[in-house]
């Protein structure tokens, strides 16, 4: 399980109550160094390459993030899959 870093992770949260999914300071969340995660690698088959067949890279993270207005969402279960 890795610490995630500072590096601002950015992610659009669509929130369809609000009629938008357009990024703002409403619905753009980041990670900073006070809100981070963890990356938990559940599978790697060693040749990781995004472009390469035959290259997996996967598992879960969980991470807390802050949009413009201060507001601090949790994400619990997120799950990745990478690869071909």
């Amino acid at each position: 399980m890795y610490l995630m870093g500072e590096y601002p992770y950015r992610g659009v949260y669509d929130d369809f109550s609000s009629g938008t999914s357009i990024p703002s300071n409403n619905n753009e969340y980041t990670t900073n160094e006070y809100n981070r995660g963890f990356i938990n690698v559940k599978f790697f088959n060693g040749t990781f390459n995004p472009y390469s067949i035959g290259s997996v890279l996967s598992g879960t993270f969980k991470m807390d993030a802050v949009n413009g207005e201060g507001k601090v969402i949790h994400i619990t279960e997120g799950r990745f899959d990478i690869g071909h």
